[in-house]
Formats: C-alpha cells, sequence, structure tokens
C-alpha cells in the first residue's frame, strides 16, 4: 500500500470511529388515521418510460420515452379502512411517449417508425401512509389512447404500484411502476 492510501484509510477511520453514530430511524404512522399531510389535490409532473410495444399497433416501435402529468384529487381523506392512514383519490392524466426506433417489414419494404402516443388514464389510487418520508400506492384503472400514426383505442385496462420519498412536507419523489409504462417525478401535494 502507498503512503497516501495508508493516509486516506487513517482519515476515513478516524473520521468513521470519531463520527457521532446516528440512526435514522422513522416512526410508523400506518396505524393512525389522519397522520398524514392534508391535501385536496396531488400534482405530479413526470418523465415515462414505456418498454413494451403499445397494444394493439401495427407498427414495430420498440420501448417509448416520454413527459406527463398526473392530477389527483382527494375522494376520501381516511378510507376506505378507516383504522389505517389511507386515503382515495380519482386520477386523471395525459402522458406522451414518443417511439423511435424499430419498423416493420411488408413485402421486403422496410422503414424506420417514429410513433407518438398520448395517454389518458383514469385511475383509482388508494394511498397508504407509512412513515412521515414515505407513503405508497395501487392504481388500477383504464386509458383513452391517442396516436396520430396508427389507431386510437380504449386500453381495457391499466395498473400501477408506486412509492413516494416525501422529501418535504408537501413535496415528494414519485416512483411508479405498472402498464403500460413506469414514471418518475415529482408531487405537489395541494
Amino acid at each position: 500500500m502507498t503512503r497516501s492510501a495508508h493516509l486516506a484509510a487513517a482519515v476515513l477511520t478516524t473520521l468513521a470511529l470519531g463520527a457521532p453514530l446516528r440512526t435514522a430511524r422513522a416512526e410508523s404512522i400506518v396505524m393512525q388515521p389522519g397522520a398524514h399531510p392534508i391535501y385536496r389535490v396531488e400534482l405530479e409532473p413526470h418523465f415515462s418510460f414505456q418498454p413494451l410495444e403499445p397494444p394493439r399497433v401495427e407498427v414495430g416501435a420498440g420501448p417509448g420515452f416520454g413527459p406527463g402529468v398526473r392530477v389527483a384529487i382527494e375522494l376520501l381523506d381516511n378510507g376506505p379502512i378507516p383504522t389505517i392512514n389511507n386515503t382515495m383519490a380519482l386520477g386523471l392524466g395525459l402522458d406522451w411517449i414518443h417511439f423511435t426506433r424499430g419498423g416493420r417489414c411488408i413485402d421486403a419494404a422496410c422503414e424506420d417508425t417514429k410513433v407518438d402516443h398520448f395517454y389518458f388514464p383514469v385511475v383509482v389510487q388508494w394511498n397508504f401512509w407509512l412513515t412521515d418520508r414515505w407513503s405508497v400506492f395501487g392504481e388500477p384503472g383504464i386509458a383513452y389512447r391517442f396516436s396520430p400514426q396508427t389507431e386510437d383505442g380504449i386500453d381495457n385496462f391499466i395498473v400501477g404500484v408506486g412509492a413516494r420519498f416525501h422529501f418535504a412536507p408537501r413535496v415528494t419523489l414519485t416512483l411508479r411502476a405498472g402498464y403500460p409504462s413506469t414514471s418518475a417525478g415529482l408531487s405537489f401535494l395541494l
């Protein structure tokens, strides 16, 4: 080991041993109904990723990316289970997914595809407030899909599960995984 490596190891060891030990322990609030921020509307701008080709689309567009926004209007502040910390909201949104890769070959003629899809999801969002820093949710629903390049239609079923990290009292980092897309963004509890 070189002299500078020994010095770096000694400094790191001294800092580690000399630093006060603090544990970041979050207190559970899931069994405390109403122990969450009071809000009526959640505004969530996000970035979406759709790894799979949209259903019932005739072009091989591959994965897509794009911006979006969701608005969730709170319907039940403490419910539907009144003994735990949960809320229920109606979620409405717009996602613009741009597909740029792929292409289909028809009669030996191949072409690249660029396809834009606009999704208008309508979901029921069920929120569970776990700690003052974390909440999770589930979202079943439907979505209308509009595309200038392909056939429009209603996706019979969309679903998402997600988590929020509350880094400020009314601002969260929101991550959602689901079908047909996955998203990451910020939520503002208004």
